[in-house]
């Protein structure tokens, strides 16, 4: 049964109230799950059965050829470039499969609209239109939307470099005596911290939920009217 009491208590958990350092961590672990980022090494809720088979499998490959790479015994499948690090990094993280598919394929999307079509219309349709005020417009689209996509890559190619720094984090955390100076300090700047955090990030999404809407609130108009897409017949 739906605990609405328990999920209250977890909401609680991202306002000033908890400012500590595993609980500010742990929040941000769950905002990133979704985009299939786990900076927590020890999550392993959310593992899929279809990862738990690939690690069984791969595990006894390892053990019977450690040279020789994974072998998918569920696929017949044998690729020296899956290598166990790899493998655990995107499939081994705790996050369940769904996640992994919704955000591919809005990252294929995402590319197409603000890298590929902003690249066709700015180097290839504005100079033959003229249309030099829409491509600048274009440009700065593409070029400020694309940041994000290049931190999550970034992330995920180095993601167990992450997770090794949020366990010293939460180590050096755990050696920190509750009643010190240092520890009252560490708690006022990370509630300032949180504050900031709370504070941007809720103008941000306002931000791109108001652009996302233009188009449902006024539907002659697209969200930028003068960025064509490449393959859009109408234009």
């Amino acid at each position: 049964m739906f605990n609405f009491r328990a999920m209250w208590e977890e909401l609680r958990k991202f306002g000033l109230e908890y400012c500590d350092l595993p609980t500010m961590i742990g929040n941000i672990g769950v905002l990133l799950r979704p985009l299939t980022v786990n900076i927590d090494s020890t999550y392993k809720k959310g593992m899929s059965r279809l990862a738990l088979r690939i690690q069984v499998t791969g595990t006894q490959t390892q053990n019977q050829d450690k040279h020789s790479g994974y072998m998918l015994f569920y696929a017949g499948i044998k690729h020296p470039f899956l290598t166990k690090k790899s493998l655990s990094q995107f499939l081994f993280s705790g996050i369940p499969l769904i996640f992994y598919i919704v955000t591919g394929v809005s990252y294929i999307f995402y590319l197409y609209i603000y890298l590929i079509c902003m690249l066709w219309f700015v180097f290839v349709r504005s100079p033959v239109t003229g249309q030099k005020d829409s491509a600048m417009i274009a440009a700065s689209l593409g070029i400020c939307s694309e940041i994000g996509t290049i931190k999550l890559l970034f992330m995920l190619l180095y993601i167990d470099k992450i997770r090794a720094l949020t366990d010293e984090f939460r180590d050096f955390d755990s050696k920190t005596a509750l009643s010190s100076r240092f520890s009252k300090n560490l708690q006022k700047h990370l509630r300032s911290t949180k504050k900031r955090a709370i504070t941007y990030w809720t103008f941000m999404s306002i931000n791109g939920v108001l652009f996302m809407t233009k188009h449902f609130i006024i539907p002659e108009h697209l969200t930028q009217d003068t960025f064509v897409l490449y393959g859009n017949k109408l234009n």
